[in-house]
């Protein structure tokens, strides 16, 4: 059994209990399987430690960061623009 398969099972396996016991995550972990599916060919293969670039591994960090400020400024935008 190839690689790809197995990983595709524990996948499976891990979606399943998500989807019972939280089905937000459960969402998110197919939006982000799919997300990954059509990105990831465009920043990969490496086959050498020194072709990763630079800014793939702070990336989790800048998209999180991104999303957390882009929703406080809307909060602040939409709390204060009835005062």
């Amino acid at each position: 059994m190839s690689i790809g398969m197995i990983l595709f099972a524990v996948f499976l396996v891990m979606w399943a209990v998500a989807w019972l016991y939280q089905i937000h995550i459960a969402i998110g972990l197919l939006v982000g399987l799919i997300l990954g599916y059509f990105i990831a060919p465009t920043i990969g293969p490496f086959y050498e430690l020194t072709d990763i670039p630079l800014w793939l591994f702070p990336m989790p960090l800048i998209v999180i960061v991104i999303f957390f400020f882009s929703y406080a400024f809307l909060s602040w935008w939409l709390l204060g623009r009835g005062k």
